[in-house]
């Protein structure tokens, strides 16, 4: 695997809250291979977290990922993009807060991803997938939209896919202003 894809990897294995024993079981890697000490160090946090998140209570459950997500900031340097900047998409009475990562100065207009971070909509921030977000931008070399749905049980479904979508319409209507292409949209998360 390459640097992106085992960061990529170990994201998901971190935000599904498995162990590294139950990750190496879903995808074995060959003996000779030792992951990064970066990453070493992430699998040895995701172990020793304790329960994997789906069994705990959503209280307990949202307590482990705020502690996952502030022990991944020491160990995980971000990745570097041109710019970032915290936005909002208007809703009614509300306002939807957005991250926008840009890999490449102001210049030729890029293709935009729309990115709805994982947690089920119960769990998850801007913060927690802002590494994957400038990796994103940077490999796939387009301007990544993060949006900050709102959580259940606060606002119950079908509140956060209901952000999800409102933030990817105001990103098809304003792609020239974000400096995108409005004919190469995507939608990811």
């Amino acid at each position: 695997m390459n640097k992106f894809s085992t960061m990529v990897f170990s994201a998901i294995t971190f935000a599904l809250g498995l162990s590294s024993r139950e990750a190496s079981a879903a995808a074995p890697l060959p003996q000779d291979c030792r992951p990064e000490p970066a990453i070493q160090d992430l699998l040895n946090l995701v172990n020793a977290a304790g329960n994997p998140l789906d069994l705990l209570t959503r209280e307990n459950a949202a307590q482990t990922w705020m502690v996952r997500e502030l022990d991944s900031k020491k160990i995980i340097k971000p990745i570097p993009v041109a710019s970032v900047r915290d936005s909002a998409v208007p809703a009614r009475n509300r306002q939807i807060p957005i991250r926008i990562y840009n890999p490449k100065p102001k210049g030729k207009k890029l293709p935009i991803l729309v990115y709805i971070h994982g947690g089920g909509w119960t769990l998850g921030s801007l913060a927690a997938y802002d590494n994957i977000a400038r990796g994103l931008a940077t490999k796939v070399g387009a301007i990544v939209v993060t949006v900050d749905y709102r959580l259940a049980p606060e606002h119950p479904f079908p509140a956060g896919p209901e952000d999800a979508r409102l933030a990817f319409e105001w990103v098809l209507r304003n792609a020239t202003e974000l400096g995108g292409d409005p004919k190469k949209i995507g939608l990811a998360g």
